[in-house]
């Protein structure tokens, strides 16, 4: 995804579609102040945004999922057992900070292979369209900071209540 975005950001700005974009992308293993940094620079090089400094209300917004965007589903396991009732509380909980996860996705799914969910590996947008739409918005609802910085975004950005 990250050397398609300056063809994206480009499109955008010359078509002049969009007022706001916000970006969220897997930590993985990158340092994320840099992943940051180097996405605001493609924003930037295609003309789509000035750099932050120079406004109070930025164009664009990136946010990181920390450390998967799998990290966000563990973080509210009411909405996981909702997509996948035969999952316990306890065996999708994580011990210590969600955020820091190195392994969100392969957590996620050993225990969904574990109650014949899927055969043979899980297909992430399956999951993630299905654990989505139980995700609780409310604010601090879920335990992942990363995810809670995301809606506190959403609403900042699109004047949400």
């Amino acid at each position: 995804m990250l050397r398609n975005l300056p063809a994206i950001f480009y499109a955008l700005a010359q078509a002049r579609y969009a007022d706001r974009i916000i970006v969220v992308i897997d930590q993985d293993r990158d340092d994320c102040e840099r992943l940051k940094q180097d996405i605001w620079a493609m924003g930037i090089s295609s003309g789509l945004t000035q750099p932050a400094e120079s406004s109070s209300d930025p164009m664009l917004r990136v946010r990181i999922a920390m450390t998967e965007l799998e990290s966000w589903f563990l973080g509210d396991v009411h909405a996981v057992r909702a997509a996948y009732p035969r999952v316990r509380e306890r065996e999708i909980r994580v011990a210590g900070d969600v955020d820091l996860q190195q392994d969100a996705w392969e957590h996620l799914q050993r225990t969904l292979l574990q109650h014949r969910y899927f055969e043979t590996r899980m297909p992430k947008a399956t999951v993630a369209q299905a654990i989505a739409t139980h995700l609780n918005l409310t604010p601090d609802a879920n335990t992942s900071q990363s995810f809670r910085l995301f809606l506190r975004t959403l609403r900042e950005t699109y004047d949400l209540v």
